[in-house]
Protein backbone atom coordinates (compact mmCIF):
# COMPACT_ATOMS: atom_id res chain seq x y z
CA UNK A 1 0.00 0.00 0.00
CA UNK A 2 2.39 2.56 0.69
CA UNK A 3 4.30 2.16 -2.77
CA UNK A 4 0.71 3.01 -4.29
CA UNK A 5 0.33 5.92 -1.69
CA UNK A 6 3.86 7.40 -2.88
CA UNK A 7 3.48 6.82 -6.47
CA UNK A 8 0.08 8.12 -7.56
CA UNK A 9 0.62 11.29 -4.14
CA UNK A 10 -1.76 10.00 -2.42
CA UNK A 11 -1.93 11.94 0.36
CA UNK A 12 -2.54 14.88 -1.39
CA UNK A 13 -6.26 13.18 -1.31
CA UNK A 14 -6.72 11.17 1.15
CA UNK A 15 -6.68 11.89 5.45
CA UNK A 16 -6.19 8.68 5.97
CA UNK A 17 -5.58 5.31 4.06
CA UNK A 18 -6.29 1.88 6.66
CA UNK A 19 -5.26 -1.82 5.63
CA UNK A 20 -6.71 -4.22 7.27
CA UNK A 21 -3.13 -5.90 8.63
CA UNK A 22 -3.20 -2.62 11.20
CA UNK A 23 -6.16 -4.42 13.33
CA UNK A 24 -4.97 -7.55 13.10
CA UNK A 25 -6.77 -8.88 9.71
CA UNK A 26 -10.06 -8.96 11.46
CA UNK A 27 -12.87 -8.55 8.69
CA UNK A 28 -12.79 -5.28 6.65
CA UNK A 29 -16.45 -4.45 7.78
CA UNK A 30 -15.60 -4.75 11.70
CA UNK A 31 -12.40 -2.46 11.08
CA UNK A 32 -14.64 0.34 9.81
CA UNK A 33 -17.06 -0.17 12.69
CA UNK A 34 -14.06 0.61 15.07
CA UNK A 35 -12.87 3.30 13.19
CA UNK A 36 -15.58 5.62 11.05
CA UNK A 37 -16.59 7.43 14.26
CA UNK A 38 -13.16 9.04 14.48
CA UNK A 39 -13.78 10.61 10.83
CA UNK A 40 -16.19 13.45 10.84
CA UNK A 41 -15.80 14.63 7.18
CA UNK A 42 -17.41 12.04 4.10
CA UNK A 43 -16.14 9.06 3.51
CA UNK A 44 -15.32 6.79 0.69
CA UNK A 45 -14.20 3.16 0.69
CA UNK A 46 -12.10 2.65 -2.41
CA UNK A 47 -11.38 -1.04 -3.65
CA UNK A 48 -11.19 -3.77 -5.97
CA UNK A 49 -12.15 -6.79 -4.49
CA UNK A 50 -15.99 -7.56 -2.79
CA UNK A 51 -14.30 -7.46 0.78
CA UNK A 52 -14.28 -3.79 0.52
CA UNK A 53 -17.15 -3.10 -1.02
CA UNK A 54 -18.91 -5.84 1.29
CA UNK A 55 -17.59 -3.35 4.13
CA UNK A 56 -18.87 -0.22 2.93
CA UNK A 57 -22.46 -1.54 2.34
CA UNK A 58 -22.56 -2.43 6.14
CA UNK A 59 -21.38 0.65 7.14
CA UNK A 60 -23.09 2.74 4.79
CA UNK A 61 -20.34 4.57 3.19
CA UNK A 62 -19.84 5.48 -0.07
CA UNK A 63 -17.74 2.88 -2.09
CA UNK A 64 -15.82 2.72 -5.39
CA UNK A 65 -14.88 -0.15 -6.73
CA UNK A 66 -11.26 -0.43 -9.01
CA UNK A 67 -12.06 -2.11 -12.26
CA UNK A 68 -7.96 -2.47 -12.62
CA UNK A 69 -7.55 -4.11 -9.25
CA UNK A 70 -7.06 -8.11 -9.15
CA UNK A 71 -10.91 -8.40 -8.70
CA UNK A 72 -13.32 -9.65 -11.21
CA UNK A 73 -15.54 -6.33 -12.52
CA UNK A 74 -18.40 -8.78 -10.92
CA UNK A 75 -16.80 -8.13 -7.73
CA UNK A 76 -17.85 -4.45 -8.05
CA UNK A 77 -21.52 -4.41 -9.09
CA UNK A 78 -22.67 -3.57 -6.14
CA UNK A 79 -20.62 -0.22 -5.53
CA UNK A 80 -21.45 3.11 -6.05
CA UNK A 81 -19.33 3.79 -8.44
CA UNK A 82 -16.40 1.38 -11.00
CA UNK A 83 -13.65 3.52 -11.88
CA UNK A 84 -11.09 1.90 -14.88
CA UNK A 85 -8.19 4.45 -13.95
CA UNK A 86 -7.01 5.69 -10.31
CA UNK A 87 -7.56 9.18 -12.00
CA UNK A 88 -11.36 9.03 -11.86
CA UNK A 89 -11.38 9.17 -8.49
CA UNK A 90 -10.27 13.43 -8.44
CA UNK A 91 -14.19 13.63 -10.58
CA UNK A 92 -16.29 11.43 -8.13
CA UNK A 93 -14.93 13.00 -5.00
CA UNK A 94 -15.24 16.76 -6.62
CA UNK A 95 -18.96 16.23 -7.04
Amino acid sequence: MEASIKFFNLNLYFDDMICTEMYDFIPKHEVLKLIKHNYEMNQVIVGDRFHEIDAAIENSIYSIFCEYGYGDKKEGSLADVSIKNISEILDILSN
